[in-house]
Formats: C-alpha cells, sequence, structure tokens
C-alpha cells in the first residue's frame, strides 16, 4: 500500500478580478496552497529513505493572493475566421457562433476523489455528486453573467441554442450585422469564434510505443508501481475503437460518447433512430489509417496484449473518450463540442487531454483558451498538442495554463518544430514528447498503423502527467496542477538560455527513482523581492535540475519571476526568459552542503504574491 497523506492547511482564498474592497462573496471561491517545502529521498529499489514536509508560513492574505489584475475591458478577442465574415460585406449571412462571456468568478477547486478506490466506489461517488454540485453552484452566478448578453442577441434577431461554463460562454446562430453590433454595444463579450472550424486532427516512421518511453524514461515508474492508477484521463479527441484489443482484458476505458452528435450537456446520444447516425463513439476518422483518438488512447492506457512494444505509458490509469470532431468522418474540429466536453470531464477526470488545434493562431484570450484557464482554476491538468503549422501555438495549447506540447521523434530524439510561441512573447510549445510511433489503428482488433506530429506527443506528455501525479501522491506532495507543470518543466532536458519558441523547455525526460532526492513547494514572491528554497545536497550527489512554473490570467500584465541556483554566495546556473511562465536551471557536478534557489519577482510586476511552484530532483547514486 502506497504511504498516502496530504497537505495540512489548506485555506480557502479570495480571488477575484474586483478590487480587494470589492472581493465580497467570491472570497471561498479558490483553494489556495500555503507556502510548503515537501522531500523524499529514495533508494536504490525506490524505497523512501527519509521524506517529510514542511508547512512555512499561510497563504497571504485574501486581498492579495492570486487576485487577477483589475483591468478596462479591452476589445473582444474575435477569431480570423469570424472577422472575416464580420468584414466581408454581407450584414445577413448568418453565422454559429460561441461567445464567451467576461467573468468575475473563477470556477471553485473540485475536491479530489480517494485514491485506491475505483471512480465508481460509494465514497467516491459522493465526491462525484460535490463536484457536480459545485460546479452547478458556479454556473448559476456565471449564467446571471450570461442572460443580458443572451437577451441582447435575441433582442438583434439572434437565437441563443446551449450556454456552457468553462469559458463562461454561449452559443448562437446569429447575422453577421446584428453580431456586428453585439460586440460594438458589449463590453462584456471576451471573445468570438466560430462553433465548427475547418481543423483536422494533426497529420499521421515508425517506432513503437515502448522507443518513446524508453526515451522519456517513464518505465521505471511504473516498474516502482506509479502507473497511474486510479488516475482519470479524459481524452477530447476523433473517438474511440473500443474493440481494439489493446483495451480489451485489462479494459481501462470507462466511457466513450460523442460531445458533437448530441446538444446535451453530458453528452449522451439522441433520442432518435437510427442511432448511429447521431450517436457514434467509434474512431472513423481516417479509416484506412486507422483511427486518431484510438492512437491516442492506445498511448496513454493501451495493455500488452500486442506485447510490450505497444503498451501505453500509464497502464494502470483510467480513460474517459469524447468525440469533438464534426462530420461523418469526424474530421472538423467543433469549438462548441469542445466546450461541452470540458464541462463534462471536469467533474470526472484529473487530467484532460484536448486533442484540439484550432487555428485561433495568437487567441490567447479566445473561447477555447479562456474555457481551459477555467479547467486550471478548478484543480484539471490541461494537456494539449500546438498543431501542426508554423507560426504560433494553435488554441487551446495557446492558453496560459495549458501545457502545449511539440513532438520529437521517439527513437532519434530528433525534434520536429511545429510552432513557435504565442502573439503576446510566451514561449509555445512549452515541453517536447515522444511522437513518430506505431499505434492502435481501426482496421481491425489488432490493427496497428504509424502516427507523427504533435498529437501522439501530447498523448505521451499527458500520461507521464499522470505518473508524476501517482509519485507524488504516493509521497505526500501536493499534486496541484501547477505542481505537475513545474515537474513537467524541470524534467525537460534544455535550460536557461537554451529554452526557446519552438523547443521550449526540451524534450521530456522523467528524473530517476532510484538513487534520488526530490524536493517540491510552493514559494510566493513580491515585485522585486526574492524567496529561497533551502536544500540539503548529500557527498555523491550530481546531476540537479530545478523548475519553477507559475500561472498567469489571461488579461493580466505579464509578471516576471527568474531563478538563480546558489551555494553559499555563488552562483552557479541562472534563467531569467523575459516572456515565459517558467525557468528551469541545471548542474550536473555538485558539492556536499546546503544549497538553495533564489526566486525573484521582477521590478516591474504589478502583482502581489505571484504564486510560483517548483521542484529540484538530484541523483544520490552518482
Amino acid at each position: 500500500m502506497k504511504w498516502e497523506t496530504s497537505l495540512v492547511c489548506l485555506v480557502l482564498l479570495a480571488v477575484s478580478c474586483a478590487p480587494p474592497a470589492e472581493l465580497g462573496g467570491d472570497a471561498a471561491n479558490l483553494a489556495a496552497e500555503p507556502e510548503f517545502d515537501a522531500w523524499v529521498s529514495l533508494g536504490p529499489g525506490g524505497e523512501v529513505l527519509d521524506r517529510g514536509k514542511e508547512l512555512l508560513a499561510p497563504p497571504p492574505p485574501p486581498a492579495l493572493a492570486g487576485r487577477r489584475q483589475a483591468l478596462a475591458a479591452g476589445p473582444a478577442a474575435v477569431s480570423r475566421e469570424i472577422a472575416a465574415l464580420l468584414d466581408g460585406g454581407d450584414d445577413d449571412v448568418e453565422i454559429e457562433v460561441v461567445l464567451a462571456v467576461r467573468s468575475a468568478r473563477r470556477l471553485t477547486r473540485l475536491p479530489p476523489l480517494i485514491r485506491d478506490l475505483p471512480r465508481d466506489a460509494p465514497e467516491n461517488r459522493e465526491i462525484l455528486a460535490e463536484r457536480r454540485r459545485l460546479q452547478a453552484a458556479d454556473d448559476d452566478v456565471r449564467a446571471a453573467e450570461r442572460a443580458p448578453v443572451a437577451a441582447a442577441i435575441a433582442a438583434l434577431g439572434g437565437r441563443v441554442t446551449g450556454q456552457g461554463l468553462a469559458g463562461n460562454t454561449l452559443r448562437a446562430t446569429i447575422s453577421a450585422g446584428a453580431l456586428r453590433g453585439l460586440l460594438a454595444a458589449r463590453a462584456d463579450i471576451a471573445a468570438v469564434a466560430p462553433a465548427l472550424t475547418d481543423a483536422p486532427p494533426a497529420a499521421s516512421d515508425w517506432p513503437y510505443i515502448a522507443d518513446g518511453r524508453d526515451y522519456m524514461q517513464t518505465d521505471e515508474f511504473v516498474d516502482f508501481g506509479y502507473d497511474g492508477a486510479y488516475y482519470y484521463l479524459g481524452l477530447l479527441d476523433t473517438g474511440l475503437y473500443a474493440a481494439h484489443t489493446v483495451f480489451k482484458n485489462p479494459d481501462h476505458v470507462l466511457f466513450w460518447r460523442d460531445c458533437w452528435g448530441t446538444p446535451n450537456a453530458d453528452c449522451t446520444k439522441y433520442n432518435l433512430y437510427p442511432w448511429y447516425l447521431y450517436w457514434n463513439p467509434d474512431d472513423t476518422y481516417d479509416y484506412i489509417t486507422g483511427g486518431h483518438g484510438t492512437g491516442n488512447a492506445n498511448i496513454v492506457v493501451g495493455n500488452s496484449n500486442l506485447g510490450d512494444t505497444s503498451r501505453g505509458v500509464a497502464p494502470g490509469a483510467y480513460l474517459d473518450s469524447v468525440n469533438v470532431y464534426y462530420d461523418t468522418r469526424h474530421n472538423t474540429a467543433s469549438t462548441d463540442a469542445t466546450l461541452r466536453a470540458f464541462d463534462f470531464l471536469d467533474g470526472y477526470d484529473d487530467v484532460i487531454l484536448a486533442e484540439v488545434a484550432i487555428d485561433d493562431s495568437g487567441m490567447e484570450e479566445g473561447t477555447l483558451a479562456l474555457a481551459a484557464d477555467d479547467l486550471y482554476d478548478a484543480g484539471v491538468t490541461v494537456i494539449a498538442p500546438v498543431g501542426t503549422v508554423t507560426g504560433y501555438a494553435r488554441s487551446p495549447s495557446v492558453a496560459h495554463k495549458v501545457i502545449g506540447v511539440g513532438p520529437f521523434i521517439a527513437t532519434t530524439g530528433d525534434i520536429e518544430i511545429y510552432a513557435n510561441g504565442s502573439s503576446d512573447d510566451r514561449i509555445k510549445p512549452d515541453i517536447l514528447g515522444a511522437s513518430s510511433m506505431q499505434v492502435a489503428g481501426t482496421g481491425s482488433g489488432t490493427d496497428l498503423v504509424n502516427r507523427n506530429g504533435t498529437c501522439p506527443a501530447a498523448a505521451s506528455v499527458a500520461a507521464a502527467a499522470l505518473l508524476l501525479k501517482d509519485f507524488y501522491q504516493a509521497q505526500g506532495f501536493s499534486s496541484d496542477p501547477g505542481a505537475i507543470y513545474a515537474a513537467l518543466i524541470t524534467f525537460g532536458d534544455r535550460w536557461g538560455s537554451q529554452m526557446s519558441d519552438g523547443y521550449g523547455a526540451g524534450r521530456l525526460v522523467l528524473g530517476q527513482i532510484g538513487w534520488s532526492r526530490w524536493y517540491t513547494g510552493v514559494r510566493y514572491v513580491d515585485p522585486g523581492q526574492s524567496a529561497t528554497a533551502t536544500f540539503w545536497v548529500p557527498a555523491g550527489a550530481c546531476d540537479l535540475r530545478a523548475g519553477i512554473w507559475w500561472a498567469e490570467e489571461a488579461s493580466e500584465n505579464h509578471q516576471y519571476v527568474s531563478l538563480r541556483l546558489m551555494q553559499g554566495s555563488t552562483e552557479y546556473a541562472y534563467s531569467g526568459l523575459g516572456m515565459s511562465v517558467f525557468q528551469k536551471v541545471a548542474r550536473y557536478s555538485l558539492s556536499e552542503g546546503y544549497w538553495y534557489l533564489k526566486i525573484r519577482g521582477g521590478i516591474f510586476n504589478t502583482r502581489q504574491d505571484v504564486t510560483v511552484h517548483y521542484l529540484v530532483h538530484f541523483r544520490t547514486g552518482c
């Protein structure tokens, strides 16, 4: 039985778009972590030699902690496709759109499930019901924010056909002229996107999944029992061919649904005949060469029925599959279906893998990005591919609180550049995952096909995030999404000035468990001020890697944080990328004694108490 504990003294903090005096009833809306250190020292077989944790200070006052900057609302972020229709001169053309409404309420952090119990155990059913209750309470507040916009749409002759919690969205049919007038009249509209977008899944020689596991060094986690058991991943993709042998005996796919082919909020089927025209959970995209969603699901949770070479990265985890692609071949992304899938899976899953890459280049405040940021606030780790075009990362990977993933070839490590940054100068991708592998297809129950590009890479990283969550939970660490993001950055193979657009923090290579030490925690940094994380390095240690990650709101100014690795007054490594939300340092040679990370907020930062997650990892058996 894995040792379990939870962080003490989690305090509910106020987080709002309003100034401190107006925090009001939203004060208990976000569970923030206190400032802490946690550590574990592991022996050659992964056995625990020492571990502990220390609560250093309570969180900062509610008026300061993580408060979103109160900025005047800017113009709505309008996707290029909608902008072209508005500029086309035909005011009568009807458009199906999704509008995001500005909200002063963050989504409530959802309570975690009880690990080592199935999701349908009575105790977890109660927690799932509580999650739904909290989501409903959030939606009551946000529905009141959406109501004036819905009324304005109706007054202009449009029709509201659906609403969503994540992103605070309205789905509507409206003429181009009416939409132009709506955007001119209302400052509470944050973003507009088409409900459907001509964005097929990423293209699809050919190593095996085992080659990607070897490169990313994930198998040691599985061998030591950290295989993702009782963690849950929601896959937004083209569907799933559940009859494939890699999903049978054992079967770790809990359900598969179609979020495009039904208007229902829970993505259940139409009650119409013939049902298969309206509810098709199978993966029909590109049948000849194999299903896109089926292959990505194989990378995450596939079993060994076709041999170890085809086993997934996190074979103990469970997967929920939803189709979010339009048309009979599931080859056109639906923004509307993706938003409903976010709301649906948010109540079930620890990690959401959004295999969607919509060409909202530069749309960091677009509908999908805002919704994905909401999922992070609710406690969900969100992973997405950066897409298959040069230029800026696609949505939702471009979002501030999403890990955007690029690919490298599983056997050679050769890096394939698919996207370069974001329009607000943040580095994208954040990390690179293994790709170009043989995965399950839809030609038969044993079919294997070749897949490359950013989508298999994102599946590899999402599965690794499940392993890290499993390991963190077993050690009593916080597995907050920010902590997992910091770990992913730490285990990239680039650091300091080596990190850049197109490469991010480099190829993901997890730190070893045997003969290792891990230090993780949270610090709060003010403008021009430093916080330190101190740790002991024993004799004979080497290969230190340390990374930090911090969350930013889409609407706020960039908050700069730098990172230094110090022993005494000597600085051994520095990372100070100007516009990133992460930094990383590394050093192979280490001397015995106390070392520390110096985490410093920029003097021009506009926010107090920026929450910074960190991880330090080094080997002790060098």
